[in-house]
């Protein structure tokens, strides 16, 4: 969550920034992918953690199911954080590659979530 706000907020002041803004996309694409690896990490272990103990009755499959869609949706927000980013800061053929890449990942966890969350 806290990495989607600070993309967020990246997007909005890239904005802003007018003739700085190609400085400023530079050191922001930069650091962009480390934090879409960093959080890509995070929800791998969060998943791994949730798996380790099995649901036992319908109360824990709930909680379980719950967890397991909020990181989801944390992680499909980081990912739309950055294609948003990418979009106003990359030119020419990297931003074609890297919008194509993140728009099949962003459709294939949504088609995830909307099977597994509803």
């Amino acid at each position: 969550m806290k990495a989607m706000i600070v993309a967020a907020a990246f997007a909005i002041g890239l904005a802003a920034l007018g003739p700085a803004r190609a400085d400023e996309c530079d050191k922001v694409i930069e650091n962009v992918d480390d934090e879409m690896t960093i959080a890509s990490l995070a929800y791998a272990l969060r998943v791994e953690e949730l798996s380790k103990k099995p649901p036992q009755n319908d109360a824990q499959r709930t909680s379980f199911l719950n967890k397991l869609c909020n990181a989801g949706g944390e992680i499909l927000g980081v990912q739309r954080g950055v294609r948003a980013l990418s979009a106003e800061c990359l030119k020419g053929a990297d931003r074609r590659k890297k919008l194509g890449t993140l728009d099949d990942s962003i459709k294939k966890l949504e088609a995830t979530l909307k099977e597994t969350c509803g």
